[in-house]
């Protein structure tokens, strides 16, 4: 079976088509769509992490939409969620994001602690959260994305 990326994408394009979106309450015009429910006062940074049971009643708030995937992957019942392009830095990112006046990707701290947490609970249940992103701040276990491939 190859295993290159030009495969893996033609093999994923053949999966049936399912789009999740969370958010507080369900939205108009998304019938088509599956609601999460997204709790932004349950923290992933403090050990909430959904989506390692059978259930999923809401999604919590890890500081970043990757958060968000990273529970919908562990709820579909992925062993191992593999995490690419995910520096967890500024770097590389537009620096104005005009009318906010911030740019809140300077403060990676509760993201990093989010994604750092989930990896601790999924251990618990023997699950992997892996790193494949070259470089970046994230703490959690990193991999070569061509070791992966070969297996």
């Amino acid at each position: 079976q190859n295993i290159s990326i030009p495969d893996v994408v033609e093999r994923v394009k053949k999966l049936p088509e399912r789009r999740f979106y969370a958010h507080h309450w369900p939205l108009e015009g998304l019938d088509s769509w599956v609601y999460v429910p997204y709790h932004s006062g349950a923290s992933m940074e403090q050990g909430d992490v959904q989506g390692l049971s059978d259930t999923l009643p809401y999604v919590s708030n890890g500081k970043s939409v990757i958060s968000m995937a990273i529970q919908l992957g562990c709820w579909f019942g992925f062993n191992r969620i593999y995490l690419l392009g995910v520096d967890a830095t500024a770097k590389g990112h537009a620096g104005d994001l005009g009318s906010l006046g911030h740019d809140f990707r300077d403060d990676q701290g509760p993201f990093i602690h989010s994604v750092s947490m989930a990896s601790e609970k999924m251990k618990e249940v023997r699950r992997q959260l892996v790193n494949l992103t070259d470089g970046g701040d994230l703490t959690i276990k990193r991999q070569d994305i061509r070791e992966v491939l070969r297996r």
